[in-house]
């Protein structure tokens, strides 16, 4: 089992082949510029389930950011760019950590935890609707791209709030 490391690990999800569905990636870079490095690291991924575990491992807090394919109000429509702070049974609009591939997140949380595994207590999601998620490509699509400075500054804000205030999803 690994050691507490301490401090909040940024998780930018996706595929950097997949149009938007890199946002995750993109962002994550793009965070890792807005943060002080002091008790901040930020990581870029491709996989889920126990591997996401892997990297969950010894850190105080997460936050995990994915793609979504589909809004999460229907009557509001798809809007790419919008940042939804989902909830573990919310998750599965997300692309990354959504797959009949990997555990669910809350499953794979709970089997850590059953194991000893010392896993943040403070766990936050943000899911970006996007426009075209299965494209083969490295540009994001423009409205997306467009508001991608947004996006960053939105879960600066939330990842530089101290712990307590932060209010994450842990189980």
């Amino acid at each position: 089992m690994g050691e507490r490391r301490g401090g909040t690990l940024i998780v930018g999800l996706g595929s950097p082949i997949l149009r938007d569905d890199a946002i995750g990636l993109h962002v994550a870079h793009a965070l890792a510029d807005h943060l002080p490095p002091d008790g901040f690291a930020v990581v870029e991924a491709g996989a889920s389930g126990l591997r996401l575990l892997l990297l969950l491992e010894g850190w105080d807090r997460a936050v995990i950011i994915d793609a979504m394919r589909e809004p999460t109000d229907p009557q509001l429509g798809l809007c790419p760019g919008r940042v939804n702070r989902l909830a573990l049974d919310q998750l599965e609009s997300t692309l990354t950590l959504n797959t009949s591939h990997e555990a669910s997140l809350a499953d794979t949380l709970a089997l850590g935890r059953l194991m000893g595994m010392p896993l943040p207590a403070d766990i936050t999601v943000f899911g970006i609707e996007v426009e075209d998620p299965f494209s083969f490509g490295e540009e994001m699509s423009p409205d997306l791209a467009d508001r991608l400075g947004a996006i960053v500054r939105e879960i600066a804000g939330h990842c530089l709030r101290p712990l307590e205030v932060a209010g994450g999803l842990a189980p």
